[in-house]
């Protein structure tokens, strides 16, 4: 479904690949930005929160590693 374009599937699948699915799946968090990234340009609202959530995360563990 999240390729034919339905935007709830393409956030569950960005989902799963930023985060992982222990024993199944590895995280591939590029790709999952990917996938998030189209679900927010249908105007799906769930999916512009979580790109925003990855920003936010991203900033603050670049903060942390310089010195």
């Amino acid at each position: 479904a999240a390729e034919l374009g339905d935007a709830y599937s393409q956030l569950q699948l960005a989902k799963k690949l930023y985060y992982g699915v222990p024993s199944v799946l590895g995280s591939n968090q590029e790709e999952a930005v990917q996938w998030a990234t189209r679900a927010a340009e249908h105007g799906y609202r769930p999916a512009k929160q979580f790109l925003n959530e990855v920003a936010l995360h991203r900033s603050r563990s670049e903060d942390v590693r310089e010195p």
